[in-house]
C-alpha cells in the first residue's frame, strides 16, 4: 500500500488478520465461504476454520465443506496453508492429506494468478470454490457427503 507521500506502507500481519477477523465476524464478504478463529483465544491468529458450500454445477453442490487454515508468521506476504477436513477428490488436493497445494488451485483459476500479499484468507476460499466448478472436474467421482481425513 503506497501512503500519500508515494512511500510504501506496510501493515502488520496482526492488523491484517484482525481485519480478516472483524470482517468474518460481521458477515462481510461472500456467505458461501467463511472462517474465523479455532480458538478464541489464540493471540497470535494462527488457526482459523474454514467452509465452503458447495458450489452449484459441481461435484459437491450443497455440501458444506470444512477446512483448516494456518497463517504462519509470513502472512499475508506468504499464502496460508490450506487443509480439507471434508474430504474431496479434486486436483490440487493432495488425495490422502486434503493438503491444498495452493498455487496449483491459483493457477486454475487464472492462468498467471499468484499469491500476493494484497490476497486474504477470503480470497483462498472464493478461489478453490471457483476451481471446484472448473468443467474438468463435473464428472470427478467423490467421496461420499460426511467423510474426512483423518
Amino acid at each position: 500500500m503506497a501512503g500519500q507521500s508515494g512511500e510504501v506502507v506496510i501493515v502488520p500481519r496482526n492488523f491484517v488478520l484482525l481485519d480478516e477477523l472483524d470482517k468474518s465476524e460481521k458477515a462481510v464478504g461472500d456467505m458461501t465461504c467463511s472462517y474465523g478463529l479455532v480458538q478464541p483465544d489464540d493471540i497470535w491468529l494462527n488457526h482459523w476454520n474454514g467452509s465452503i458450500l458447495g458450489p452449484t454445477s459441481s461435484q459437491v453442490e450443497g455440501r458444506i465443506l470444512q477446512l483448516l487454515i494456518f497463517c504462519g508468521k509470513e502472512y499475508p506476504k506468504a499464502a496460508p496453508q490450506v487443509k480439507f477436513i471434508s474430504k474431496v477428490n479434486f486436483p490440487g488436493i493432495v488425495s490422502d492429506t486434503g493438503v491444498v497445494d495452493v498455487p496449483k488451485v491459483l493457477s486454475k483459476v487464472g492462468a498467471s494468478r499468484q499469491w500476493d500479499s494484497k490476497m486474504r484468507i477470503e480470497t483462498i476460499l472464493k478461489d478453490i470454490k471457483k476451481a471446484l466448478t472448473l468443467p474438468e472436474y463435473r464428472k470427478v467421482l467423490q467421496p461420499q457427503d460426511g467423510a474426512e481425513y483423518s
